[in-house]
């Protein structure tokens, strides 16, 4: 995941149990920070349009908001009941879409961490929520089981 000169990493995901994830310079490779708070598999990555900040999706039913330039952890997104294996910002960076494998989609307020709303009906688990598009629409790609 890059974003302008920055590099965030979690892979690969399913060896990575410790919840951490590093921040590399693109210029020069060296690893400017070590996020941690997760508890368990970090399974989404994105950059926020700004760049300056990093929405992490996990094992643990939460999405973490971290600063790019500090790596100091900002908000704990909290209110799933399973795994979250999506995160997207929409395009003006001020919602987080998230999607788990508790089959639903939540919409999150990222000045306030509040949930906006809860979307529901995935049944497999939302896989991948993908919102930034020109019609700004929310799109949700789910295995139905």
């Amino acid at each position: 995941l890059v974003s302008s000169e920055r590099l965030a990493s979690a892979w690969p995901p399913t060896m990575l149990s410790n919840g951490k994830i590093s921040v590399y310079s693109t210029s020069n490779w060296q690893k400017l920070h070590s996020l941690e708070g997760h508890t368990d598999f970090v399974w989404s990555l994105v950059y926020s349009p700004s760049g300056r900040q990093i929405a992490s999706g996990s094992y643990d039913n939460t999405v973490r908001l971290w600063d790019t330039h500090s790596g100091v952890l900002g908000r704990t997104l909290r209110g799933h009941a399973g795994a979250i294996r999506s995160v997207a910002y929409s395009p003006s960076g001020l919602q987080i879409a998230s999607g788990s494998h508790d089959n639903t989609v939540r919409l999150w307020k990222v000045a306030s961490g509040q949930c906006q709303a809860v979307i529901e009906g995935f049944d497999g688990g939302a896989e991948r929520c993908l919102e930034n598009n020109p019609r700004r629409q929310l799109s949700v790609d789910w295995e139905r089981r």
